[in-house]
């Protein structure tokens, strides 16, 4: 394999080439000797373009010594990349055991940064099918039930669905891991990324899309039944209101809704605060379009929602408060109660 500097010179490279933790760093790593050496002396390599097997197993070594370290990482990437082209034809077998060892790595340490970062460059290196086999392999990570909301594990997903165009099939994985735990904030926050970002939606005559969106907010409603207090069920229905080309009539429902969960639970928070959302939405519609009383009804009502929130929200009631004041509330305690109020 070829190489720019060779084994040899990692007894020559200079301070400026391997630079050391120490005092000088906002908060220094103390390593103990031959542990700083051998992260030296990666960083040596990499300074100097070394790409050889021997800064690949340096590589190794410094990443055991501590599995954060970005420049570690970077130069057994650097190693990886040379294997492949030297390879050839075979590059995909090198390509594939550098996945494995990206696969053991983030097995032993899911919370990773730099794993899930070195594993999504490697599949994306191997492309095609093996994008697909990854995608199968994360969600069944997710499904596991062991750390159903990895951060970096759903990130590496949608980086992957986004670089490769595997939108399809992405809000029936959000189901089936919904179907899990309907309170899985992390799959409701895929589902708004795919609802967002998929380009088959864009591409949607308008009513194409409003049945789509209908269908949307009438899946999320019978999951916010099945757990009234679920707050990102609820944050996700209002987020539709978000979508392009999405008209605040397709979540009329709302205040019928919220009023489900109010009748069951009173002061119920989730619900409270999306009624007044909508509320505050279709005041600012109705002034818009000339309709001054009946905008001047949705305030009150959203008024009346928000001095309930300041009740039932304890974590939040100074928020609230700040919100109940801005509607027009002339201070005063809160109460509990809250009452949903008519769409348009």
């Amino acid at each position: 394999m070829s190489s720019s500097a060779s084994s040899g010179d990692w007894e020559t490279a200079s301070e400026s080439e391997a630079p050391r933790s120490g005092p000088a760093g906002v908060v220094a790593i103390e390593y103990a000797p031959a542990d700083e050496e051998a992260l030296a002396r990666a960083r040596a390599l990499l300074a100097a373009g070394d790409v050889s097997a021997a800064a690949q197993d340096a590589a190794t070594e410094a990443i055991g010594v501590n599995p954060a370290d970005y420049g570690s990482w970077q130069l057994r990437w650097r190693c990886t990349e040379a294997a492949a082209r030297e390879a050839g034809p075979a590059a995909e077998r090198v390509w594939l055991a550098e996945r494995g060892f990206a696969d053991a790595m983030a097995a032993r340490m899911p919370k990773n940064y730099q794993v899930w970062n070195h594993r999504r460059k490697v599949v994306g290196a191997l492309g095609g099918r093996w994008v697909d086999e990854d995608l199968a392999g994360t969600e069944g990570l997710l499904a596991s039930g062991d750390d159903a909301k990895n951060y970096h594990a759903w990130a590496h997903r949608q980086a992957l669905v986004s670089a490769f165009g595997r939108w399809d099939g992405e809000l029936e994985v959000c189901d089936r891991l919904l179907a899990q735990d309907v309170r899985n904030n992390s799959a409701w926050s895929h589902r708004a990324f795919v609802m967002a970002r998929h380009p088959g939606h864009a591409a949607m005559g308008a009513e194409e899309w409003a049945a789509r969106v209908a269908a949307e907010v009438d899946y999320v409603a019978e999951q916010i039944r099945s757990a009234f207090y679920n707050e990102s069920a609820w944050g996700y229905l209002w987020g539709l209101s978000t979508l392009p080309r999405v008209a605040l009539t397709a979540l009329r429902g709302v205040p019928a809704l919220a009023a489900e969960a109010i009748e069951r639970y009173p002061g119920c928070p989730p619900a409270l605060s999306t009624l007044g959302l909508y509320l505050e939405a279709l005041a600012g519609e109705l002034e818009r379009a000339g309709d001054g009383e009946r905008a001047g009804q949705a305030r009150a009502r959203a008024r009346e929602v928000a001095e309930g929130l300041r009740g039932s929200d304890a974590v939040r009631r100074f928020y609230w408060e700040q919100v109940w004041g801005a509607l027009g509330g002339d201070g005063g305690d809160g109460g509990g109660g809250g009452a949903g109020g008519e769409g348009e």
